[in-house]
C-alpha cells in the first residue's frame, strides 16, 4: 500500500526503495513481487520488471492482477501476441472485462488487429467513461484505420457526460475539421490540465499548424519543464525556434546542440534531417544518423534475431521494384515520384507501391499516384513487423526507401529487410546510417567520394544531378511587380526557402549586397508574422532599412512560378541549399547564385546548377559570392546573357531531362540487382563510367 502511494504521489524513487524492501523481508509474496514489478513498470526497465511478474504469477496461478501487469510489460517490450496470451490466462482466472479490455485494445492494436482493437477499446470506456488511455488508444486506432473524425463524437458525448474530463476536450481539438474550434477545444483541455503533458504536446501540435509559432513554442517549452527528455518536444522546440529568424534565439540553440555533439552525445533533440541547417561537419550528421538508425533497430524489437521476415522470391521475369512511401498525398517528394513510376520500362520493371499513411480524404492526385503502379498495398495500422510480411510476401527484389530519417519514415519497416536489397533514394538524400540499407543513389558533386564512406550505404553516382527536374505548369497571364508589392525599378534578389534555413552568416551577405547596391531589395516568402518581423530587425541591425526585405504570401505552385519571373536573382542559402525552390527558379528562367560548402546540402545548389550548364552560377567563397551578386546588380546585360544560357540550356541539359533521368534511374536498378544476382555484395557503382 506505501508502494502505491509512493506512485500515485509520482516519488517512484521511494517506491523503488520501499517494494525492494518489502521483496527482501517477505520474499516469495505474490503481491510484493507485483508491486516491485509496478514500479519497475514505472521507470520503464521493462525485463526486470516482466521477471517480477512471471514470479508473481508463479507463486499465485489466480493472482490475475500480476498477469495483467505482465501484459502490461510484455507489450512495452513489443511482445504483444505473448501479451495476448496472457490476458486470455487473466480472464480464465476471472479478471474483470473492465481490467482487461483496454490492455486486449492496446496488445491488438500494436498487431495491428484493428477491428478487434476497437471492439475491445470501446468496452472500456464503456465501463469506465474517464478512461482516458482507452480513450486516445482508440484514437490512434482510428487514425490508423484513416478514420480519425469517427472519434469525435465519441469525445462530444464524454463531454456532455463530464465537461471537466480534460482528455476528451483534447480529442476533440485533434479531430475537429474547423481550425478555430479545434483550438478553442485544447484552450479548455488546458485550463482542466495545464501541466498535463499530452494536453500540452496536442496544444502545441495545433498551434504550430495554425501558424502560431510562438504559442506553439511556449507549450512544447512547457512540456520540456515538466519532461526534459521528452525528444518530441525537444525536436519541435528546435524546429519552431530555427524558423522564426531571431538570429540571437537560433545561436543560442545552436550552442547547445554544439555542447551535446562535442560531448559525444548523440541526442540532440534536433532531426537529423535538420542537422544540415547547422554548422556540422557531414561526418556529425552521419553519426548521428548512424545512432538514430541504431536506436531504432534497438527499439522494434528485444532480440535481434526477430529483425526479419519470410520473403517470397520474385516468380517475375522482370526486377520487380518496391517502392515504400511515408505517405500519399500531394507534397514535392510524390509528385516527383509518380511521374518517375508512371515513366519506369514495363518491359523490364514491375513497380509495386506500399504506404504508411494516406489522407483523410482521397484526391484526384493521390488516385493517380496509386494508379501509377502496377499494384499498391495500403499498410496503414499495420506494426512495422506486419508491412515488412507484407512486402516480404510481394517477392519484392529491389526496394526503395523514399523517406530516410524524416518526421514521417518508412525506416522501421525497412529495418526488417523485406527485400533482399535495400536502397535509399530522394527523400532525405544523405547517409541514413542504417545498416539495413544497401545503397544510397546520389552524385559525385553532392557526395563526394572522400565523404562517401562516411556513409553506411554504398553509392550509386548517377551522371547527372541526383534530383530529378520536373516541367511544371506556370499561371497564364502576365503580372506586373506593383501587383506584388515589389518596385518596379528595383534588383530584385529572391529566396523562397523555409525560414528554418537561414542562419546569420548567410544573412549578413544578404545585406552586404543591399548596402552596396541601393536600388536593390530582398524577396522572401511570408511564413510567419513573427519571422517576417524578427528579419527585419535583424537587418536593422546591419544597418539596412527593414522595410528593403519583402514578403510575398505563400501561393498556389503555378502561381508562385508565375511571380518568379518577376525578380532578377534568386540567392540560395549557405548551409542548406534549396532544391524544389531552386528548381522552380531555373525552369522559370530566373538565374540563380549559390555557394559551395563542405556537406551535401551545401553542395545541392551546385549539383543543380552543373545539371542545367551553368557551374559559373557557383560561387567558391561568401565574397565571391557577394561580388558576384553586385557584379549582376551593376551590368545588367552580363545577368541577361546568364537568363538567355538558362533559357536555351533548360531544353538541351541534363536537368530538366526528365525521360534522361528516369532512364539512368533504371540503369542504376539493374546494376544494383546484377550485382546481387551475381552473388556480389554492393560495392560502389558508377554510371558516369557508362556514360
Amino acid at each position: 500500500n506505501l508502494v502505491a502511494a509512493y506512485r500515485s504521489a509520482k516519488r517512484i524513487d521511494k517506491a523503488l526503495t520501499t517494494a525492494r524492501r518489502a521483496v527482501e523481508s517477505n520474499p516469495g509474496q505474490a503481491p510484493t513481487l507485483n508491486a516491485l514489478g509496478s514500479v519497475l513498470l514505472d521507470l520503464k526497465q521493462h525485463d526486470e520488471a516482466a521477471e517480477m511478474f512471471r514470479q508473481a504469477t508463479a507463486k499465485d496461478p489466480g493472482f490475475h492482477i500480476a498477469h495483467v501487469n505482465l501484459a502490461l510489460a510484455l507489450l512495452a517490450k513489443q511482445c504483444p501476441t505473448e501479451a495476448i496470451k496472457t490476458l486470455d490466462q487473466a480472464v480464465s482466472l476471472g479478471a474483470p472485462p473492465e481490467l482487461v479490455s483496454r490492455t486486449f485494445g492496446i496488445a491488438y492494436r500494436d498487431l495491428g488487429k484493428l477491428m478487434e482493437s476497437e471492439r475491445n477499446l470501446r468496452r472500456a470506456i464503456h465501463h469506465d467513461p474517464q478512461d482516458s488511455q482507452a480513450l486516445f488508444t482508440l484514437l490512434s486506432v482510428l487514425e490508423m484505420s484513416g478514420r480519425k473524425f469517427d472519434a469525435h463524437p465519441i469525445a462530444t458525448a464524454l463531454i456532455a457526460q463530464d465537461p471537466g474530463l480534460a482528455h476528451a476536450h483534447v480529442v476533440q481539438a485533434v479531430t475537429e475539421k474547423d481550425e478555430a474550434a479545434g483550438l478553442a477545444a485544447i484552450g479548455r483541455a488546458l485550463a482542466l490540465a495545464p501541466n498535463n503533458i499530452q494536453v500540452n504536446m496536442v496544444a502545441g501540435t495545433l498551434h504550430d499548424s495554425a501558424y502560431h509559432p510562438e504559442d506553439a513554442l511556449r507549450y512544447f517549452c512547457h512540456v520540456l519543464e515538466l519532461e526534459p527528455d521528452n525528444k518530441k518536444a525537444q525536436s519541435r522546440r528546435a524546429d519552431i525556434i530555427l524558423s522564426l529568424g531571431n538570429f540571437t534565439q537560433r545561436e543560442k540553440l545552436v550552442r547547445e546542440f554544439q555542447l551535446t555533439l562535442d560531448g559525444d552525445n548523440e541526442a540532440t533533440g534536433l532531426d537529423v534531417f535538420n542537422l544540415q541547417a547547422l554548422d556540422v561537419s557531414y561526418e556529425t550528421i552521419a553519426k548521428a544518423a548512424k545512432f538514430s538508425s541504431e536506436t531504432l533497430v534497438q527499439q522494434l524489437e528485444p532480440d535481434a534475431s526477430d529483425l526479419w521476415v519470410p520473403r517470397v522470391a520474385s516468380k517475375s521475369d522482370r526486377i520487380r521494384i518496391g517502392y515504400l512511401l511515408p505517405y500519399t498525398w500531394f507534397h514535392s517528394l510524390p509528385m516527383v515520384l509518380r511521374h518517375i513510376v508512371e515513366s519506369h520500362d514495363r518491359e523490364r520493371f514491375e513497380v509495386v507501391g506500399f504506404t504508411m499513411q494516406v489522407g483523410q480524404l482521397e484526391t484526384s492526385f493521390e488516385q493517380s499516384y496509386k494508379a501509377a503502379f502496377d499494384s499498391f498495398h495500403n499498410l496503414v495500422g499495420l506494426t512495422p513487423k506486419q508491412a515488412a510480411a507484407r512486402i516480404g510476401a510481394e517477392g519484392i527484389d529491389i526496394l526503395i526507401e523514399v523517406s530516410g530519417n524524416t518526421a514521417i519514415t518508412c525506416m522501421p519497416i525497412a529495418a526488417y529487410r523485406p527485400a533482399p536489397v535495400q536502397v535509399h533514394l530522394l527523400g532525405y538524400s544523405i547517409t541514413t546510417g542504417a545498416s539495413f540499407i544497401d545503397y544510397l543513389i546520389t552524385d559525385e558533386i553532392y557526395i563526394p567520394r572522400d565523404q562517401a564512406a562516411m556513409g553506411s550505404e554504398e553509392v550509386v553516382y548517377m551522371p547527372h544531378s541526383f534530383m530529378p527536374a520536373l516541367p511544371q505548369p506556370v499561371a497564364n497571364g502576365t503580372i506586373r511587380r506593383a501587383e506584388l508589392n515589389l518596385p518596379e525599378d528595383a534588383f530584385v534578389l529572391a529566396n523562397f526557402n523555409h525560414p528554418c534555413k537561414f542562419e546569420p552568416i548567410i544573412f549578413d551577405a544578404w545585406m552586404a549586397i543591399l548596402k552596396r547596391v541601393p536600388n536593390a531589395v530582398m524577396w522572401f516568402g511570408h511564413w510567419f508574422e513573427e519571422t517576417s518581423a524578427n528579419l527585419r530587425l535583424e537587418a536593422e541591425a546591419r544597418g539596412v532599412d527593414g522595410e528593403r526585405l519583402i514578403f510575398a504570401p505563400i501561393a498556389e505552385h503555378a502561381d508562385h512560378l508565375r511571380r518568379l519571373t518577376k525578380a532578377d536573382l534568386a540567392v540560395d542559402n549557405r548551409l542548406h541549399g534549396g532544391g524544389i525552390t531552386t528548381i522552380d527558379a531555373l525552369f522559370v528562367g530566373l538565374p540563380v547564385l549559390t555557394v559551395t560548402g563542405p556537406t551535401p546540402s551545401s553542395r545541392l545548389g551546385a549539383t543543380l546548377l552543373n545539371g542545367i550548364g551553368i557551374p559559373d552560377m557557383v560561387a567558391s567563397s561568401l565574397d565571391d559570392y557577394v561580388e558576384k551578386a553586385v557584379a549582376f546588380a551593376c551590368n545588367p546585360d552580363t545577368l541577361a546573357s546568364v537568363r538567355d544560357r538558362l533559357e536555351a540550356n533548360r531544353e538541351t541539359t541534363p536537368l530538366f531531362d526528365f525521360k534522361r533521368y528516369v532512364r539512368d534511374l533504371e540503369r542504376a536498378y539493374g546494376a544494383i540487382w546484377q550485382r546481387h544476382q551475381d552473388g556480389l555484395s554492393p560495392a560502389l557503382i558508377d554510371l558516369k563510367k557508362d556514360t
